[in-house]
């Protein structure tokens, strides 16, 4: 029958190994959740900065044809 040893040391390096891969884990979804946030935070903007341009697009025609039909 054989006997494992259960010394210190390799407890420890398991240990060790085991908080390094929690470790890099919780880094991977802190980087994964940051870039959702950046990404949804672009988007938001970026359809706030469309509509505010269309409105400005609209706004010019508008009076461009209001020009035109008072002529």
């Amino acid at each position: 029958m054989q006997t494992v040893s259960t010394t210190q040391p390799a407890t420890t390096s398991n240990n060790s190994q085991a908080l390094n891969q929690t470790n890099t884990c919780v880094n991977t979804a802190f980087f994964v959740l940051a870039i959702a946030v950046f990404l949804v935070i672009r988007v938001v903007v970026g359809k706030e900065y469309r509509a505010n341009h269309l409105k400005k697009q609209i706004n010019k025609l508008e009076k461009i044809w209001l020009l035109e039909v008072k002529k």
